[in-house]
């Protein structure tokens, strides 16, 4: 159960952050800023895997707990405009 919320919550993120991204860019540019995002997504993923890995040894109880509560929080946020 929790990992299938943990699933639904993360999908539920990235659907409301990837609208948003092509609600507020412009029509043009809108295949240049998706690739950036998953050109740094793919860039990042390693260093986060191994800093994951490196401190998920001592900390793994509270790291599934954080992370968790970080992407339910940021999924249930109502959409904000920055002004």
């Amino acid at each position: 159960i929790l990992i299938f919320l943990f699933g639904f919550f993360l999908t539920r993120f990235n659907v409301k952050f990837f609208s948003y991204i092509q609600i507020n860019t412009k029509e043009s540019e809108l295949g240049k800023v998706i690739s950036f995002i998953f050109t740094m997504a793919i860039i990042l993923a390693p260093i986060g895997s191994l800093l994951f890995g490196l401190f998920s040894s001592n900390y793994l109880n509270y790291a599934f707990l954080i992370i968790s509560i970080g992407i339910i929080l940021s999924s249930i946020i109502p959409n904000m405009k920055v002004q």
